[in-house]
């Protein structure tokens, strides 16, 4: 399991956990700041940063891509 956060422009906050096998990638959200969390919705930069996270792990790891 590893912990990161995003601080984008001293206005937007993420925090998240990636949780890993060797045959998947899961990446959960903790927390924000800035970003309009409310009710399972969140500003979209968040999920395009995480998006992009994901395609990047994936492709270091050799993993197949995901919907």
């Amino acid at each position: 399991m590893v912990y990161a956060s995003i601080n984008v422009r001293q206005r937007h906050h993420a925090s998240i956990v990636v949780e890993y096998s060797p045959f998947d990638i899961q990446i959960r959200y903790r927390s924000s700041q800035g970003l309009e969390y409310k009710n399972g919705k969140i500003h979209r930069n968040y999920n395009r940063w995480v998006n992009s996270l994901r395609a990047d792990i994936q492709h270091r790891l050799n993993l197949p891509k995901t919907q």
